[in-house]
């Protein structure tokens, strides 16, 4: 195998990152950088083995605000 060959199939793998709250997933490049600046993108929030989609980020967050409001 020659490296120009290695290189595009690194370039091309592909990785699925599942919401922990919903289970929806979303394919994004293996490696690192270019797999999280996606996901910012797309609206996602990655921490470590825990990801949330879009929609759960919004209800987490009105929940959260909700709980503030009431704790006052």
């Amino acid at each position: 195998m020659n490296e120009a060959t290695g290189e595009a199939q690194l370039q091309g793998a592909k990785e699925s990152v599942v919401c922990s709250s919903c289970g929806e997933t979303q394919a994004v490049a293996a490696n690192g950088r270019r797999g999280n600046r996606k996901l910012r993108r797309l609206g996602w929030k990655r921490s470590g083995e825990i990801a949330l989609c879009p929609d759960c980020r919004r209800r987490a967050s009105e929940l959260s605000k909700s709980l503030s409001v009431a704790a006052r």
